[in-house]
């Protein structure tokens, strides 16, 4: 469920800030919260062209890891054993989203964007997508390029990935297939 509250607008009755609660009944003990959406611009058309978002993920989750134990729970008589388990981990994250220069179709369709992730651990992505392409009539998405670059590691090495997807096909649902 997503509960949106302390919705603010500006004097053209445009989005500028909100809060946003997130809960996903997969993992009921997390929540995720847009603890501030800012937008930042606005295109003359009122499409909105920049904003930030700060994302705080809490709560627990239950991972299975494999973890050496200093008992006997099988009863074999053995003392230390490897064993899998449940693991109860507790989140508290935060990320940041800075999306700008998006551009869109005359009916409303974007079709370029650039954005920067910071993830908890201060490591920054930088993705653009570029030459979104729609089936006309519609807003299914047929094509796009993706460039992604990310921080790796803390002094700085990089990985890049391209992406350029075509032939994006649906079924009857309008579900990708392909």
């Amino acid at each position: 469920t997503t509960e949106r509250i302390d919705i603010t607008y500006d004097s053209l009755l445009r989005i500028s800030t909100y809060t946003e609660i997130i809960r996903d009944d997969a993992s009921p003990a997390l929540t995720t919260q847009v603890i501030l959406f800012e937008a930042l611009n606005y295109h003359p058309t009122g499409q909105l062209e920049e904003y930030r978002e700060t994302r705080r993920e809490t709560g627990s989750t239950i991972i299975q890891a494999w973890v050496t134990a200093v008992n006997d729970r099988d009863g074999d008589g053995d003392t230390t054993e490897l064993i899998l388990d449940d693991i109860t981990v507790a989140v508290d994250a935060t990320t940041i989203i800075y999306r700008n220069d998006m551009a869109y179709t005359p009916d409303g369709q974007i079709t370029y964007y650039y954005e920067e992730i910071q993830d908890p651990q201060g490591r920054v992505t930088n993705r653009t997508m570029s030459n979104i392409q729609y089936e006309p009539g519609t807003s299914r998405m047929l094509a796009y390029h993706e460039v992604t670059t990310s921080d790796i590691t803390p002094t700085g090495l990089e990985m890049t990935t391209i992406t350029d997807r075509t032939n994006i096909t649906y079924n009857p649902l309008s579900q990708i297939v392909s």
